[in-house]
């Protein structure tokens, strides 16, 4: 199977109203090294399409996907009974829009050696480790080269490669183990010198750490913790977003209110979704169905302003699709970092060991891996106790740092003063 036999199988169905065909062409070359090493190398094929028919009582859809051997009549058969019986709104898929231009495929990486990067990257590692007096207990690397397309009935047939480099090790020092994690398009954003001799040093600042003391406290977060998983605090931003959960009333606020109940603030929070930038893990031309990507606000000044819609909910909406939430901007703050760690007591969380939000209301519950104590000039490291809050009032409210940090899913602040909050 082949994406072209795909889109054969959909042209030729006439019970379909609309449909769109997505095919991704993957090599990749991997590397596991601890008490034994092994690498390897894989190449995949993945094909996915979705499809739409229309009935007297609205629109149905179904997505379904292929394996190489896998025959698209049945597949196709059994998404089309899937369709009838999941009958919405009626609505008529927007006309297609030029996608974005963003670049996703390391131009350093030549794909006739991808067998060997994966080793140059863990030599990489170990001797980083080495320069920290550190060992490498086990690492695994994996790079992959993707070229992935996207055709749809209404004639789009765009074609873009991506690239991605994955890093993941564990190292030991003094007794203290450190875990490194990488994630990137391009080998040179990895930063694993800096990564590695930052981990190392957190690994043994917490293991001489004291626990953290409940009660409340003003609680300042560094980008790693802002951040955990990718997206972090902001994931409460992305739920707000939904378009499904907005129109059942299901999320606090919606376009045009206040994302927090308070004050704006004194620097009032914008969010830019961008799946424009360049190499962001995020970012695309398209959307997994076709829809352009673009960027659009998701708060402006403390206001919600827009939601993420894919090519569906513009239409029931009679809006233009966005490509959904990808990549995140947040405007510089007006003080700097030494200005919001001035005053104490404060909690400084550089990193959580856990973090978990509540989609629909947006408090989160979150595990301290490594922190400090800030008071009056003094500063001792912490680590345990958990923090609790309302994620979207603190970023609403928060006072940022004029540094700024730029990861594959951020630009934006490096510090964010989020105010009073609870330890447990």
């Amino acid at each position: 199977m082949s994406l072209e036999s795909l889109v054969r199988a959909l042209t030729e169905e006439r019970r379909l109203a609309d449909w769109s065909a997505r095919g991704v062409y993957a090599r990749a070359a991997w590397l596991a090294r601890g008490t034994e090493i092994a690498s390897g190398a894989r190449t995949a094929i993945e094909l996915s399409a979705r499809v739409h028919r229309d009935t007297p009582a609205g629109r149905g859809s179904a997505t379904f996907m292929l394996g190489v051997t896998d025959s698209a009549d049945d597949a196709l058969d059994a998404a089309l009974m899937r369709a009838s019986a999941a009958v919405g709104p009626a609505w008529r898929s927007p006309p297609p829009a030029a996608p974005a231009r963003v670049s996703l495929a390391d131009p350093a990486l030549d794909p006739a050696q991808l067998a060997q990067v994966p080793i140059a990257i863990a030599d990489q590692v170990a001797a980083a480790a080495r320069a920290a007096g550190a060992e490498l207990l086990d690492i695994v690397v994996e790079v992959e080269v993707e070229a992935i397309a996207i055709v749809t009935r209404q004639g789009l047939d765009a074609r873009w490669p991506a690239t991605r480099y994955v890093v993941d090790a564990r190292l030991r020092r003094d007794g203290a183990v450190a875990r490194v994690r990488r994630t990137a398009r391009r080998r040179d954003e990895l930063g694993l010198g800096v990564a590695v001799a930052d981990a190392v040093d957190a690994a043994l600042r917490r293991a001489r750490a004291l626990a953290t003391p409940a009660g409340r406290i003003p609680v300042v977060v560094r980008s790693a913790a802002l951040l955990h998983g990718g997206r972090g605090l902001f994931e409460a931003l992305v739920t707000q977003a939904n378009p499904a959960f907005e129109r059942q009333g299901l999320v606090r606020y919606r376009p045009g209110q206040r994302i927090a109940a308070a004050a704006t603030g004194a620097e009032p929070l914008t969010v830019t979704s961008d799946g424009t930038l360049p190499f962001g893990l995020r970012s695309a031309p398209l959307d997994e169905r076709g829809a352009a990507v673009r960027r659009f606000e998701l708060v402006s000044r403390g206001v919600a302003r827009s939601l993420a819609l894919d090519g569906r909910e513009a239409a029931l909406r009679g809006e233009s699709p966005n490509g959904g939430v990808r990549g995140l901007v947040v405007e510089a703050g007006t003080e700097g970092e030494a200005a919001l760690l001035a005053s104490g007591p404060l909690l400084v969380v550089e990193a959580w060991d856990w973090l978990e939000l509540a989609p629909v209301t947006g408090h989160f519950r979150a595990s301290i891996a490594l922190g400090h104590l800030v008071d009056r000039g003094a500063r001792h490291d912490v680590t345990g106790g958990v923090v609790r809050g309302d994620a979207l009032t603190a970023l609403a409210l928060a006072h940022r740092s004029r540094e700024m940090v730029t990861t594959p899913e951020y630009q934006g602040p490096a510090t964010w003063h989020l105010g009073e909050m609870t330890v447990d």
